[in-house]
């Protein structure tokens, strides 16, 4: 008798394992696939996000040399839109070299603008690089 009760038994263990095992292999897998999904949908915003800056960069570098270079309503129009978007995501230096920029455009004096513009255009370099 003792021999057919072990037998039960682990017929039993047997049969609980066949069915919790693949229970748990499936759980632990979708709580992988979770964490994956969650780092592949951080590293889309990350990417999404510096090239909105990058490009938000580039275009108020083409806007503000289209100003200096030929002065008119709609390279104006052009320029004030992108200089107070990309003051949002430059900080400290950059901003107040943007800022000097956009003081002397605002007094008609290019060439200063221009100068300016040069001082910043490294500083603007590293910000891009640093994204």
């Amino acid at each position: 008798m003792e021999l057919s009760t072990l037998s039960i038994c682990i017929s039993i263990a047997v049969a609980f394992a066949a069915i919790i095992s693949p229970i748990i292999v499936t759980l632990l897998n979708n709580r992988h696939q979770l964490k994956l999904k969650k780092l592949e949908l951080e590293q889309q915003h990350f990417e999404r996000t510096t090239m909105h800056k990058r490009e938000l960069v580039e275009n108020y570098l083409r806007a503000t040399g289209a100003l200096l270079a030929c002065q008119d309503i709609s390279t104006e129009k052009e320029y004030g839109n992108y200089y107070f978007k990309t003051l949002l995501y430059v900080g400290g230096d950059i901003r107040a070299l943007m800022e000097n920029v956009n003081a002397y455009i605002k007094l008609n004096n290019l060439e200063k603008a221009a100068t300016q513009l040069g001082k910043a255009i490294p500083e603007i370099e590293r910000f891009v690089q640093r994204l």
